[in-house]
């Protein structure tokens, strides 16, 4: 995955059409024009501030050809490396995490605790000194 050289964040998808429109001598303006999407708005992408967006992905390829995967792939990326290390979402993934881990806790409780009911259910009619009394020896053959 390629990272940023300054923050070490993947590289945000509109940072790569910038440098794409650059190596083709396309404005900003221009290419608003083309895709009749907002100044503000394509400046934002361009500069990391708003996402790449499937249907802009898709203008974009119909404009230059540029894969609409490749831009959608790098905002998925910046995405998942962002929201971990926003505060609320954060706090509810270790929510999620500790909840989880009690839900397993439980579970493997249950388990053990059914695994002894049905050992202790086994050994009814087992004498104190191990023999079967005769109705257990009936069930058994």
């Amino acid at each position: 995955m390629e990272k940023d050289a300054v923050t070490g964040l993947p590289i945000h998808p509109g940072a790569v059409l910038k440098e794409e429109l650059l190596k083709r001598g396309i404005s900003q303006r221009k290419f608003c024009d083309l895709l009749q999407v907002p100044y503000t708005r394509m400046n934002e992408i361009l500069n990391g501030k708003r996402p790449v967006t499937a249907s802009f992905a898709l203008m974009v390829q119909a404009a230059i050809g540029l894969d609409p995967e490749l831009l959608t792939t790098l905002q998925l990326r910046y995405n998942l490396t962002l929201a971990p290390q926003k505060p609320a979402l954060k706090k509810r993934l270790e929510e999620i995490r500790r909840a989880s881990a009690l839900l397993a806790q439980e579970k493997k409780s249950k388990e053990k605790n059914s695994k002894l009911i049905i050992h202790n259910s086994e050994l009814k009619g087992v004498g104190n000194d191990g023999t079967i009394d005769d109705e257990k020896r009936k069930e058994k053959k």
